[in-house]
C-alpha cells in the first residue's frame, strides 16, 4: 500500500511536470514569433512511409533525388534520434500585406519576399530548444528546418497546427498556409496535442487554380511536381528532360496560385513577423531592372533572401522563357 502510494505521488509530479513543460514550450513559441505551435507523441508513420515509396517508384519526384534519402528515418524519428518520445511542430507564418511593384510583371513567390526562412526560423527553433533543455534539465533537442529528413506536414498535422490540404500545403484553419515548418525532437515525455481533421470538404479551388495539371482533380492531395511551376523555376536544371510550362507567364521564381485561391488564405491575419518582411528590391523593381540585374548587383540584393538559391542564371533563364510564352499568346 505504502510502495503504491509513493508511486500515485511520483506519477503525478511527473505528470504535473510534463504538463509545465507543455505550457512553457508554448508560451515560448508565441514570444519567439512562431505562430503555432503542437506537439506529437513520436511513432511510425508506416501508411506514409508506403506511399512515398510508391510515389518515389513512379519517379514523381523530377530530379529530387534526394527524396530518395532515408525513408525510414523519415517516417519514423525513432530511428534518427534514438529515444525519442515528441516531435514539437512549429509553425511560423510568412504572409504580409507586402505587395510587388503593380507595374512589375514578373512574379516571385511570397515565401521569398523577405530573409532567407532556414536561417530565421531554424535560429528561433534552436532558441527555444535550449530553453526547454535549461527549463527540465535535459540536453538540448534536435532541430529541422525543411531539411528533407522529416514528413513534417505528417507531424505538424498530428499535432493540431492544422491539416494537409488538397494542395499538398499544410493549412491552418485561421492563418492558411502561407507557413514555415520547423520541428524539434526531443527524449522528453510532453503534454500531446490531437491531430486536426481535414477541414478541405468538396472545395477543389487550389486543384482549378493550377494552370498546369501539377495538382489534378482526379488525384487530389497529391502533386506532380514535374508539372509545377514552383519546381520549374527553382529546383529544374536544364538538360535532357528540362520543361517549361507555356502556361506560365509570369513566375520567374515559385508560384503562389492554388495558395492565393484557397478560402483560408483570404481571412485576414494580424500577425506579422518582421523577418518575413519584403526586401525592398522585389518591392520596387520593374521589369527593366530585372532583366538589367547583373551578378554583382544580385549578391548584394539579395545577399539574406532566399533567392540566391535559384542564383541569377536560373531567374534570368525563367525570364526568357516567360517571355517566350508570352510572344506565343
Amino acid at each position: 500500500m505504502h510502495k503504491c502510494f509513493l508511486c500515485l505521488i511520483c506519477k503525478t509530479k511527473i505528470l504535473n511536470q510534463s504538463s509545465e513543460l507543455t505550457s512553457l514550450i508554448k508560451r515560448k513559441s508565441r514570444e519567439l514569433g512562431f505562430y503555432a505551435c503542437g506537439i506529437s507523441r513520436v511513432r511510425k508513420l508506416d501508411e506514409d512511409a508506403s506511399f512515398i515509396k510508391k510515389w518515389l517508384h513512379e519517379k514523381n519526384h523530377a530530379q529530387m533525388k534526394f527524396l530518395e534519402n532515408r525513408i525510414e528515418e523519415r517516417s519514423n524519428p525513432g530511428k534518427l534520434i534514438p529515444g525519442a518520445h515528441s516531435v514539437i511542430s512549429l509553425a511560423s507564418l510568412y504572409r504580409t500585406p507586402d505587395q510587388q511593384n503593380k507595374d512589375c510583371s514578373y512574379r516571385i513567390s511570397k515565401y521569398a519576399y523577405g530573409n532567407d526562412y532556414h536561417s530565421v526560423v531554424l535560429k528561433k527553433t534552436k532558441e527555444l530548444s535550449r530553453t526547454i533543455a535549461e527549463a527540465s534539465g535535459s540536453k538540448p533537442g534536435a532541430c529541422f528546418v525543411d531539411s528533407g529528413t522529416l514528413f513534417e506536414k505528417k507531424w505538424a498535422a498530428l499535432s493540431g497546427i492544422g491539416w494537409i490540404g488538397k494542395n499538398t500545403l499544410l493549412v491552418h484553419p485561421q492563418a492558411g498556409s502561407y507557413l514555415f515548418l520547423s520541428e524539434i525532437i526531443t527524449d522528453l515525455e510532453l503534454d500531446y496535442d490531437e491531430a486536426m481533421p481535414d477541414q478541405c470538404g468538396t472545395c477543389t479551388s487550389c486543384i482549378r487554380a493550377c494552370p498546369t495539371g501539377a495538382l489534378a482533380l482526379k488525384r487530389p492531395y497529391t502533386l506532380n511536381p514535374s508539372l509545377c511551376i514552383s519546381y520549374q523555376t527553382i529546383e529544374q536544371e536544364e538538360g535532357e528532360n528540362f520543361s517549361f510550362s507555356q502556361k506560365n507567364k509570369e513566375w520567374i521564381f515559385g508560384c503562389d496560385l492554388c495558395q492565393e485561391a484557397c478560402p483560408n488564405n483570404k481571412k485576414p491575419v494580424f500577425f506579422y513577423d518582421p523577418d518575413f518582411s519584403i526586401n525592398p528590391a522585389i518591392k520596387n523593381f520593374t521589369d527593366t531592372d530585372w532583366n538589367t540585374m547583373n551578378k554583382s548587383e544580385f549578391d548584394d540584393v539579395f545577399k539574406d533572401s532566399t533567392l540566391k538559391r535559384g542564383k541569377l542564371e536560373r531567374i534570368k533563364r525563367n525570364i526568357r522563357m516567360v517571355v517566350k510564352n508570352r510572344s506565343q499568346l
